[in-house]
Formats: structure tokens, C-alpha cells, sequence
């Protein structure tokens, strides 16, 4: 995750960008695949981030 971010607006183009990837990698791989389970966390990373922002 980039430790550059910091608007909520920067932190939901990244939620974004690793949602698509997630997805992808879904499709791709399955949903079971570890590099899709690691986007998945990494995704929810963010989504906590931006969560705790607008607060």
C-alpha cells in the first residue's frame, strides 16, 4: 500500500484500481488463489483506511 495517500479521494482511486485487479485475478485464477486472496486483503487495507478517514 502507498503511504503517499491520503485523501479520501486518492484512497478510493486505489480502492478502485485493486478491486479491478481483484476481479481479474479472480477470473483468471479463482477466487481461491492465493495471489487473489492477498488483493482481496490488500483491498480491505484500503477500504479500512478510507473508513477510518470519514470517520
Amino acid at each position: 500500500m502507498n503511504a503517499i495517500l491520503s485523501t479520501p479521494e486518492l484512497i478510493g482511486m486505489e480502492i478502485e484500481k485493486k478491486r479491478k485487479e481483484m476481479v481479474d485475478s479472480a477470473i483468471q485464477r479463482g477466487f481461491n488463489d492465493e495471489y487473489t486472496l492477498r488483493l482481496s486483503q490488500e483491498l480491505d487495507q484500503l477500504i479500512n483506511k478510507w473508513n477510518a478517514i470519514n470517520e
